[in-house]
């Protein structure tokens, strides 16, 4: 289990781990999230993923299929996010030779 402390919030992930609990928490303490295409060399993320799920995912890819975007928070380096949610999607991407992915990330950070 990890956890990440920023802007008073304390993210767990691990089994169990809900995403829509993660974006209603980031809603109310920061009024709302909004989306933007970040570099994939950008961002910190745990590379131990499923293979079997990222290859499913890889396969949506290239049926053209439309991933949801990651969650991130900002980390205390410039333009440096850390994924809270979409680890396996960084890993499908970067895998298909993408290197920008949608996130999601809290307003006024």
């Amino acid at each position: 289990m990890m956890s990440v402390k920023k802007f008073d919030i304390t993210i767990r992930e691990g089994k169990g781990f809900d995403p829509a609990v993660l974006i209603k928490g980031l809603k109310a303490k920061y009024g709302g999230l909004y989306t933007k295409k970040l570099k994939i060399e950008n961002l910190t993320y745990d590379n131990e993923v499923v293979s079997e799920k990222v290859s499913g995912l890889q396969n949506s890819i290239r049926r053209g299929k439309k991933l949801p975007p990651i969650i991130v928070i900002p980390t205390n380096e410039k333009d440096v996010y850390k994924v809270v949610d979409g680890n396996h999607r960084v890993a499908a991407y970067l895998r298909e030779g993408i290197h920008e992915i949608e996130a999601l990330i809290p307003n006024g950070t």
